[in-house]
């Protein structure tokens, strides 16, 4: 799943222990085009890039697993 992101040039980083705020601050940042989203963060994750769609500029796809 994440290495035909990285072969087409996606952005992906992994960043643990942020709240979603800074999760989508960091991702504006680095124009991440791909996330993995832990079923504990999904509901605060959707609501946050909701709150701020400018993350969808680069945001290809988010992964979501439990």
């Amino acid at each position: 799943m994440l290495l035909p992101h990285l072969f087409l040039g996606g952005e992906v980083d992994f960043v643990a222990g942020l709240a979603p705020d800074a999760w989508v601050d960091h991702m504006i940042r680095r124009g991440s085009t791909f996330t993995y989203a832990p079923t504990p963060l999904a509901r605060a994750f959707a609501d946050e890039v909701r709150a701020r769609p400018e993350v969808l500029r680069t945001l290809h796809s988010v992964v979501h697993s439990g």
